[in-house]
């Protein structure tokens, strides 16, 4: 049985060996990279804001990286997601407030709030604009972009050639990218309800969700959905 992954990036040793034990192999495929943009923030530019938005995993890092910790760990964050409210925790921010989803978070603001937004180039110009009809105003920070290989041949080949495979989709842009492939009777393992929701409105057929919104949460339930089947 191989483990699909859609990105550069491999999982790391103590998580592919767990695989291993139950004879779970991992394939990488690049369907997916990521390329953080340059940017400087300073802190007197910060104190204009009355929050700072962040719905992913990697927007926490790369906006936080710009950052001086003394200046983050004052930041009244909004975030969507577990897996992002698990990463700004990381790093010791406690004036957090989480939602599980942008939508149920844009109908909290005020007209007393202007909110910092760093963002992918992919961010929803739909969402945002309702999120602004409820607030000051909403300034976009574009902190990465997101690049897609559209027809990868190896990842169709092992699409036709494998019979025994299943998904790891790690962000919803990676669900994204499957939109060009014929996945549907696939099992998608995933690990956060933004990709949870990205990966049903693909119509995938047997999609799972990890307990919790980390890697090893994820390792857990494909070995213990697969140790089931046996």
């Amino acid at each position: 049985m191989e483990i699909g992954f859609l990105r550069h990036e491999k999982i790391l040793p103590k998580f592919s060996s767990l695989l291993l034990k139950n004879g779970l192999s991992t394939v990488y495929f690049p369907l997916v990279s990521y390329e953080a943009i340059d940017f400087t923030i300073s802190s007197t530019s910060l104190t204009q804001y009355t929050g700072v938005i962040l719905c992913s995993k990697r927007a926490v890092d790369i906006f936080l990286s710009k950052l001086k910790q003394e200046d983050y760990l004052s930041l009244t964050v909004h975030c969507v997601g577990e897996r992002a409210k698990a990463r700004l925790q990381s790093y010791g921010i406690v004036d957090l407030i989480c939602y599980s989803n942008f939508l149920q978070m844009a109908q909290s603001f005020s007209q007393d709030d202007k909110l910092l937004y760093p963002a992918s180039n992919e961010y929803s110009k739909d969402e945002l604009e309702i999120a602004q009809n409820n607030c000051c105003g909403i300034d976009v920070l574009i902190c990465y972009e997101v690049h897609y290989e559209k027809m990868d041949v190896g990842f169709q080949d092992w699409l036709k050639t494998k019979d025994n495979k299943a998904l790891a989709v790690l962000a919803p842009s990676q669900a994204k990218a499957l939109e060009s492939y014929d996945c549907k009777s696939l099992d998608a393992f995933c690990m956060g309800q933004r990709t949870q929701k990205a990966l049903q409105n693909l119509n995938i057929d047997c999609i799972h969700l990890s307990k919790e919104p980390n890697m090893l949460s994820l390792i857990d339930s494909i070995q213990e959905y697969f140790s089931e089947r046996c």
